[in-house]
């Protein structure tokens, strides 16, 4: 074999040699690349089937929350006529009289409403309906106008009010207290409801009519 023979063998040689070599790379890298292919379809069908379902409570919370039209209702009992006698689970209330003043004076301060506002002053008797002594806490009584709006009692106008130390009057199964409660609000609003309750801890509210005719 002469010298040009012998390198053209050569290079057909190589040619062959790396031809082969391309080939079962590419091949390999195609086989691979099927494999990862498999493995990640294989995962992802398995996080599908693990995923777990919306419970059905939180399904329900998510259409409470799209629902627009929800309206939350506050559960209270049907007012009383005014002069009848509501209940907050420990004591029997009943309303007698309503009044509105500009101001109240008492023997031991003052108090004055806020320009354009006015206190609005519920008379209110308080039986004592429980097993044991009680003493009035009224912090949690309210007024409501024909809006829906409340109105908290007023404290300073409370104090004012409160002569014969009513507020701070312990008071025995069946027997009874005279309060005054005072609450301030707009000049002129009109007030439909009153909301009492003379415990921190009552069980529920005592719902009755304002009647100011």
């Amino acid at each position: 074999m002469n010298k040009i023979s012998w390198i053209v063998t050569a290079a057909a040689a190589a040619t062959a040699l790396l031809v082969g070599f391309g080939a079962g790379w590419f091949g390999n890298q195609a086989y691979l690349r099927a494999q990862l292919s498999s493995a990640f379809e294989d995962v992802a069908a398995d996080m599908d089937e693990a995923a777990p379902e919306t419970p059905e409570d939180m399904e329900a919370m998510v259409e409470y929350e799209e629902d627009q039209d929800v309206v939350v209702s506050d559960n209270l009992p049907d007012p009383v006529p005014m002069g009848e006698t509501a209940s907050d689970g420990i004591w029997d209330i009943t309303v007698s009289g309503v009044e509105r003043a500009d101001q109240v004076n008492g023997s031991y301060s003052n108090a004055v409403a806020s320009d354009g506002w006015e206190f609005l002053i519920l008379d209110v008797e308080l039986t004592n309906a429980s097993n044991g002594p009680q003493t009035p806490e009224i912090d949690g009584s309210e007024i409501m106008d024909a809006e829906g709006n409340r109105y908290a009692y007023h404290s300073d106008a409370s104090f004012a009010l409160d002569e014969d130390d009513a507020m701070y009057t312990e008071v025995n199964p069946n027997g009874t207290v005279d309060l005054r409660i005072p609450f301030e609000v707009e000049a002129g609003t009109e007030v439909t409801t009153a909301l009492l309750s003379a415990t921190w801890d009552s069980p529920q509210v005592a719902v009755s009519e304002i009647d100011e005719g």
